[in-house]
Protein backbone atom coordinates (compact mmCIF):
# COMPACT_ATOMS: atom_id res chain seq x y z
CA UNK A 1 0.00 0.00 0.00
CA UNK A 2 1.44 3.37 -0.93
CA UNK A 3 1.72 6.31 1.44
CA UNK A 4 -1.00 8.46 -0.22
CA UNK A 5 -3.45 5.55 -0.12
CA UNK A 6 -2.65 4.87 3.55
CA UNK A 7 -3.17 8.54 4.46
CA UNK A 8 -6.48 8.66 2.59
CA UNK A 9 -7.75 5.49 4.31
CA UNK A 10 -6.71 6.81 7.73
CA UNK A 11 -8.43 10.13 7.06
CA UNK A 12 -11.61 8.31 6.03
CA UNK A 13 -11.66 6.34 9.29
CA UNK A 14 -10.90 9.41 11.40
CA UNK A 15 -13.55 11.41 9.61
CA UNK A 16 -16.21 8.79 10.19
CA UNK A 17 -17.06 9.30 13.89
CA UNK A 18 -19.66 6.56 14.00
CA UNK A 19 -17.17 3.99 12.83
CA UNK A 20 -14.66 5.11 15.52
CA UNK A 21 -17.31 4.91 18.23
CA UNK A 22 -18.24 1.39 17.13
CA UNK A 23 -14.59 0.34 17.25
CA UNK A 24 -14.20 1.56 20.82
CA UNK A 25 -17.53 0.30 22.09
CA UNK A 26 -16.07 -3.06 23.15
CA UNK A 27 -13.69 -1.32 25.55
CA UNK A 28 -16.29 0.71 27.32
CA UNK A 29 -17.91 -0.52 30.46
CA UNK A 30 -21.64 -0.18 30.41
CA UNK A 31 -21.55 1.15 33.95
CA UNK A 32 -22.11 4.88 33.96
CA UNK A 33 -21.23 5.71 37.56
CA UNK A 34 -18.46 4.86 39.99
CA UNK A 35 -19.44 3.80 43.46
CA UNK A 36 -17.39 4.81 46.49
CA UNK A 37 -17.62 1.32 47.98
CA UNK A 38 -15.60 -0.03 45.05
CA UNK A 39 -12.82 2.38 45.92
CA UNK A 40 -12.89 1.15 49.52
CA UNK A 41 -12.59 -2.46 48.32
CA UNK A 42 -9.61 -1.67 46.09
CA UNK A 43 -7.85 0.33 48.82
CA UNK A 44 -8.46 -2.46 51.35
CA UNK A 45 -7.09 -5.01 48.90
CA UNK A 46 -3.97 -2.86 48.32
CA UNK A 47 -3.40 -2.38 52.06
CA UNK A 48 -3.85 -6.12 52.69
CA UNK A 49 -1.29 -6.90 49.96
CA UNK A 50 1.20 -4.44 51.46
CA UNK A 51 0.72 -5.82 54.97
CA UNK A 52 1.22 -9.38 53.71
CA UNK A 53 4.36 -8.34 51.83
CA UNK A 54 5.77 -6.53 54.89
CA UNK A 55 5.02 -9.52 57.15
CA UNK A 56 6.67 -11.96 54.71
CA UNK A 57 9.72 -9.70 54.36
CA UNK A 58 10.10 -9.45 58.12
CA UNK A 59 9.67 -13.21 58.58
CA UNK A 60 12.27 -13.89 55.90
CA UNK A 61 14.76 -11.49 57.49
CA UNK A 62 14.25 -13.02 60.94
CA UNK A 63 14.58 -16.54 59.56
CA UNK A 64 17.84 -15.68 57.78
CA UNK A 65 19.27 -14.02 60.90
CA UNK A 66 18.35 -16.99 63.08
CA UNK A 67 19.97 -19.47 60.70
CA UNK A 68 23.18 -17.43 60.70
CA UNK A 69 23.51 -17.04 64.46
CA UNK A 70 21.89 -20.13 65.90
CA UNK A 71 22.95 -22.99 63.67
CA UNK A 72 25.35 -25.53 65.18
CA UNK A 73 25.73 -27.18 61.78
CA UNK A 74 26.70 -23.88 60.12
CA UNK A 75 29.16 -23.15 62.95
CA UNK A 76 30.74 -26.60 62.62
CA UNK A 77 31.04 -26.23 58.84
CA UNK A 78 32.52 -22.73 59.17
CA UNK A 79 35.13 -23.91 61.68
CA UNK A 80 36.06 -26.88 59.50
CA UNK A 81 36.40 -24.59 56.51
CA UNK A 82 38.52 -22.10 58.48
CA UNK A 83 40.88 -24.92 59.50
CA UNK A 84 40.96 -26.34 55.97
CA UNK A 85 39.70 -29.78 57.03
CA UNK A 86 38.82 -32.41 54.45
CA UNK A 87 35.76 -34.67 54.49
CA UNK A 88 37.47 -37.49 56.40
CA UNK A 89 38.60 -35.10 59.16
CA UNK A 90 35.12 -33.63 59.42
CA UNK A 91 33.63 -37.09 59.74
CA UNK A 92 36.15 -38.01 62.43
CA UNK A 93 35.33 -34.84 64.38
CA UNK A 94 31.63 -35.71 64.25
CA UNK A 95 32.41 -39.22 65.48
CA UNK A 96 34.44 -37.78 68.36
CA UNK A 97 31.58 -35.46 69.31
CA UNK A 98 29.12 -38.36 69.28
CA UNK A 99 31.46 -40.61 71.26
CA UNK A 100 31.89 -37.99 73.99
CA UNK A 101 28.19 -37.10 74.06
CA UNK A 102 28.61 -33.50 72.93
CA UNK A 103 25.33 -31.86 71.98
CA UNK A 104 26.93 -29.88 69.15
CA UNK A 105 29.83 -31.19 67.07
CA UNK A 106 31.43 -27.72 67.00
CA UNK A 107 32.33 -28.14 70.68
CA UNK A 108 35.22 -30.45 69.71
CA UNK A 109 37.04 -27.31 68.57
CA UNK A 110 37.21 -26.05 72.15
CA UNK A 111 37.29 -29.25 74.17
CA UNK A 112 40.77 -30.72 73.75
CA UNK A 113 40.09 -33.61 76.15
CA UNK A 114 38.16 -35.31 73.33
CA UNK A 115 41.50 -35.85 71.56
CA UNK A 116 43.37 -37.52 74.43
CA UNK A 117 44.34 -41.00 73.28
CA UNK A 118 43.72 -42.51 76.74
CA UNK A 119 40.11 -41.36 76.71
CA UNK A 120 39.23 -42.52 73.19
CA UNK A 121 36.36 -45.01 73.08
CA UNK A 122 37.09 -48.48 71.66
CA UNK A 123 35.31 -47.61 68.38
CA UNK A 124 37.90 -44.89 67.69
CA UNK A 125 41.05 -46.65 68.97
CA UNK A 126 41.91 -47.72 65.43
CA UNK A 127 42.00 -44.07 64.35
CA UNK A 128 44.35 -42.93 67.11
CA UNK A 129 46.91 -41.49 64.65
CA UNK A 130 44.30 -39.52 62.73
CA UNK A 131 42.90 -38.15 66.01
CA UNK A 132 46.39 -37.11 67.16
CA UNK A 133 47.04 -35.38 63.83
CA UNK A 134 43.76 -33.49 64.18
CA UNK A 135 44.59 -32.51 67.76
CA UNK A 136 47.94 -31.08 66.68
CA UNK A 137 46.32 -29.25 63.80
CA UNK A 138 43.57 -27.72 65.91
CA UNK A 139 45.31 -27.11 69.24
CA UNK A 140 48.98 -26.60 68.41
CA UNK A 141 50.24 -23.09 69.11
CA UNK A 142 50.63 -21.01 65.93
CA UNK A 143 54.08 -20.88 64.43
CA UNK A 144 55.83 -17.53 64.22
CA UNK A 145 56.11 -16.57 60.60
CA UNK A 146 59.11 -14.49 59.72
Amino acid sequence: MSLPTLLATTAAYVGDRERLQEMGSGFRDKKEEFSGIELVYWVALGVAALVALAWFSRWLARHDRRSLFNSPRALFNSLCKAHGLDYASRRLLKQLARAFGLTHPARVFVESQCFESGKLPPSLQGQRRAVEKLRQRLFAPPRDEE
